[in-house]
């Protein structure tokens, strides 16, 4: 994995370079930004065995418009969402609005986050026919793994498969 984690250190690296050759030497750009963008690339390449680059994810703005962005971009938007909500005032006096959107932007994220997860169960139900493939040397990636395990590669438990995805990458942020 650490050969995953150098190609996608060097693209950002490539990234930055193009920045640069853009502003004809200078540019701005947020370093701790930079660093998360490497780091969940990375552990979209451990998990899905490829770096998902060409297939974008649609994603509702907070303003009514949509942007197409990679899954690991998605899935950091959303945990950010996620801890805003859960830093909410009425949040601390009880549970029971724990999965009540309280306003436009949470429901914007709850949206958001059904779209996130029928993203990943499709690529899943993909790699299960055949379509999607690891590129990772011995499909030593995590969804391989998982759709290899007795319980988790059965049928019935690919929603399984995507807690254990998105939880993962959570914990992994």
């Amino acid at each position: 994995m650490t050969h995953t984690m150098r190609k996608q250190t060097f693209k950002g690296l490539g990234r930055m370079r193009a920045m640069a050759a853009e502003g004809n030497g200078t540019f701005t750009f947020d370093l701790q930004e930079e660093i998360e963008a490497i780091f969940s690339r990375n552990i979209i390449e451990i998990f899905f065995g490829e770096e998902l680059e060409n297939s974008p994810v649609r994603i509702e703005m907070n303003d009514g418009s949509f942007k197409d962005m990679q899954i690991c971009d998605a899935l950091r938007e959303l945990v950010r969402e996620l801890f805003f909500k859960a830093e909410h005032p009425l949040r601390s006096y009880t549970d029971k609005l724990a999965k009540i959107p309280l306003n436009h932007q949470e429901r914007v994220t709850h949206r958001n986050s059904k779209t996130v997860r029928d993203f990943v169960l499709n690529y899943v139900r993909d790699r299960v026919a055949g379509k999607n493939k690891s590129q990772v040397k011995g499909n030593a990636d995590f969804l391989s793994h998982l759709l290899a395990d007795d319980y988790y590669g059965k049928k019935e438990n690919e929603e399984h498969i995507v807690d254990e995805i998105i939880d993962f990458f959570i914990a992994a942020t």
